[in-house]
């Protein structure tokens, strides 16, 4: 495969390069929205006063950064399609004149309805694959690693809570497909993120020709109870400043 995608490889860099810009502009919602409600909405850093114009501002600014992302991932769209239909363009010419160099007893053996096959939905698949390997694996590599990251920087300990509630040992050995094949591709992407983490400890295997879900599976991890016993504590201690801050919320958004 990669002897057909080194002639496309600009549209290959530029397709995760604007993914990663996509995902990146996903993974700052969460802190512009919680500066709306802490600075904007509640005023904790400023005696308790709320101030719209800061909702306005950031408001927009998070406006601005969705509008980026939807740029970035219709660019991301763009490259990857072109770059998966050249490849699969090349392929098909190649398999092609590859069979046209069969004999007649060949050609017999494999079947003219199997060669069809072959050119036709099976390079379709191979073309799928590369999609959302360009795509697929850059997105949920992202989000994941990146969600990670950005729950640690806006609340450490509940960061670190999470972090201790992934699996400490993973053991997988799977072998799935659709009938579709467009969604083993999709998920497929999906379980990329996974192997960053836990590397040869994984091994998925997917079939583009068959619906199949079979393998071996084992997890094995736990979550410190002192951890939650600790988080638990730090909101019952702050009980009474929290719903001081839910109510100077209600008043200003006119509830009652």
């Amino acid at each position: 495969m990669l002897k057909y995608l080194k002639k496309y490889w600009f549209f290959a860099l530029l397709a995760p390069v604007f993914m990663i810009g996509e995902v990146s502009m996903d993974l700052l919602q969460p802190e512009l929205m919680s500066r709306i409600i802490d600075d904007g909405v509640l005023g904790l850093n400023n005696g308790g006063v709320g101030n719209l114009n800061t909702v306005i501002t950031i408001g927009l600014k998070m406006i601005g950064f969705v509008a980026l992302g939807g740029i970035c991932g219709i660019m991301s769209g763009v490259f990857a399609n072109l770059c998966a239909q050249q490849f699969g363009n090349d392929v098909r010419k190649a398999v092609f004149k590859r069979i046209m160099e069969f004999s007649f007893e060949q050609t017999d053996k494999f079947s003219t309805g199997s060669l069809i096959t072959r050119v036709t939905n099976d390079i379709t698949q191979l073309q799928n694959f590369v999609m959302q390997c360009l795509r697929g694996f850059v997105r949920t590599s992202m989000l994941f690693i990146g969600g990670i990251a950005c729950m640690v920087s806006l609340n450490m300990e509940f960061g670190i809570i999470i972090a201790c509630a992934l699996p400490q040992k993973l053991n997988a050995k799977i072998i799935f497909g659709f009938e579709d094949p467009y969604y083993t591709g999709k998920v497929l992407g999906w379980t990329a993120a996974l192997i960053p983490i836990y590397g040869d400890h994984i091994n998925i295997t997917p079939d583009f020709e068959k619906r199949i879900l079979k393998g071996e599976l084992k997890i094995k991890g736990r979550i410190r109870r002192y951890k939650i016993l600790y988080l638990l504590w730090k909101v019952y201690k702050d009980k009474d400043e929290l719903i001081k801050q839910k109510d100077r919320a209600i008043r200003m958004i006119g509830g009652s």
